[in-house]
């Protein structure tokens, strides 16, 4: 795949870090600019539009760039794009909303002043952050040693698993050498890990404080914002996420 390499991958690789700039910017500020300041109101409706714009380019991105490595590749029973792949954007776009909408649950609670919920959330937040941006920060700087024969196509798919580009990442996976990653001494899958960290430090401790939202907080502010449509929303897209980092983490070998 050597043609993949050289005449691909490093054009993808800034595509890839520009629009990773494009979702930081959207989730991080967005959230907290189309709102009101009064408990229970919540978010304008520009806040879930802007993100949909994006996620409407992004996957057609996503999309035009598999079929492109396709028009290389040539042979359908390497690559042909099918309902898995997809299944796989899906899922992707799926990930990186619920990202956006644990964003908008602590910008919605941070005008209630609900800290018992602030504090939690920004915390997995930013737990769920620290390896991602330190790990796409080192990946800025691609290994080209000998031994590495396709290190732009390998640093492409870990960079879209960081991100989330699920359709991306599985394509380029079955092209990679060597893709895995070390942890306790051990190789593994970069996808497992990336499922597994994700599972651990976002989609199971956030999906868990929407259920105690729901459930265990009954206040005059709490049941105003149990029927809040980015609260409801950002549950659903919440559970259903858990569902894909789970799946995330058994499906790579």
């Amino acid at each position: 795949m050597r043609g993949l390499e050289e005449e691909m991958m490093k054009t993808m690789g800034f595509i890839l870090y520009f629009v990773t700039v494009i979702y930081y910017s959207i989730v991080f500020v967005c959230p907290f600019v189309f709102v009101s300041h009064e408990c229970g109101v919540g978010l304008s409706h520009w806040a879930l539009y802007t993100y949909f714009i994006y996620a409407f380019f992004s996957s057609v991105l996503e999309v035009f760039t598999v079929l492109r490595i396709q028009s290389k590749v040539r042979d359908a029973g390497i690559l042909s794009f099918n309902r898995w792949h997809a299944t796989e954007l899906v899922m992707g776009q799926v990930a990186r909303f619920d990202t956006y909408l644990d964003m908008c649950f602590l910008s919605i609670v941070y005008q209630c002043e609900m800290w018992n919920l602030v504090v939690p959330i920004t915390v997995f937040i930013i737990l769920m952050q620290l390896y991602p941006v330190t790990a796409m920060i080192s990946l800025l700087k691609v290994d080209t040693d000998l031994h590495h024969t396709q290190p732009y196509m390998e640093r492409n798919c870990q960079l879209s698993f960081i991100r989330e580009n699920m359709l991306l990442a599985t394509v380029l996976d079955r092209f990679c050498i060597n893709n895995t990653t070390e942890l306790c001494g051990k190789q593994i899958a970069y996808g497992k890990f990336m499922g597994a960290y994700t599972f651990f430090f976002q989609d199971l401790p956030q999906f868990s404080i929407h259920l105690y939202f729901l459930f265990f907080m009954h206040d005059p502010a709490s049941n105003i914002l149990h029927g809040n449509i980015v609260v409801k929303l950002s549950l659903c897209i919440s559970f259903f996420a858990f569902c894909i980092s789970s799946f995330n983490f058994v499906m790579f070998k």
